[in-house]
């Protein structure tokens, strides 16, 4: 809003009548939502206040709005020495994220993690395949994605997998012009393409994968000699 040469305005105040004289170059403004969130106390003491959001991200061990609950895997604290059967982490509410060398909805099965490699034993990302087996590389691996109540839900599917720069599951790849990406809405939700190759995982694929958590979004375009052209890093809220 920009105002000039504004005339005098009269002012009512108490009975009394004065003259109000001002000139403005210019003016702004502005107005928006009270914060709610507005320190560790409104979190009750248990996570921090994203103020963008205006909302509490917990501790580890803690959930709901203002992390009022503590969280438990299989009605067992995530803090008690028996959580996971000893051998895991409780991460969420009935998911535990299991030490390496252990399997299973509560970490009660002894034997080779290889959790990713079949369709039968599938992640719920790249990130928990890797944090799962450090020495996994790069390549196709199943996730399962649709959860409820700790329950997956969903058909597991196969995705790529970028373990050498920190488990990325890669949402698109186009390395050349052998695929087309020109195609109508439906595709792009459904996703395409060949998994080893040329692919988009799908919109519903990718919510499904990052509406959960906060999750961290990698970018990287290169020119046709390979070189890299830029690369973005940055943080995803979608839950």
């Amino acid at each position: 809003m920009r105002v000039q040469s504004v005339p005098s305005i009269d002012v009512s105040w108490y009975n009394r009548t004065s003259q109000l004289y001002f000139t403005l170059d210019s003016m702004d403004m502005k107005v928006r939502n009270v914060a709610k969130c507005l320190d560790r106390s409104t979190c009750n003491l248990r996570g921090t206040c994203n103020t963008i959001l205006d909302q509490c991200i917990c501790d580890l061990g803690y959930t709901g709005e203002m992390c009022e609950k503590s969280l438990t895997c299989y009605k067992v604290a995530f803090n008690d020495p028996k959580v996971c059967s000893g051998h895991g982490a409780c991460i969420r509410k009935d998911i535990c994220d299991c030490n390496y060398g252990y399997r299973g909805n509560q970490c009660e099965i002894k034997g080779k993690a290889d959790k990713g490699m079949t369709k039968n034993l599938p992640g719920s990302s790249c990130t928990d395949i890797l944090q799962s087996n450090m020495n996994a590389t790069d390549g196709k691996y199943w996730i399962k994605l649709d959860r409820e109540n700790g329950v997956f839900t969903s058909e597991p599917i196969q995705v790529w997998c970028d373990m050498t720069g920190g488990g990325y599951t890669m949402i698109i790849r186009r390395s050349n012009s052998t695929t087309s990406f020109s195609r109508p809405y439906a595709d792009y939700v459904q996703g395409f393409g060949d998994v080893d190759g040329n692919h988009w995982i799908g919109l519903d694929t990718m919510y499904m994968l990052t509406e959960k958590e906060p999750m961290e979004m990698s970018i990287e375009a290169h020119v046709a000699d390979g070189s890299p052209y830029f690369q973005i890093v940055c943080m995803l809220y979608f839950y």
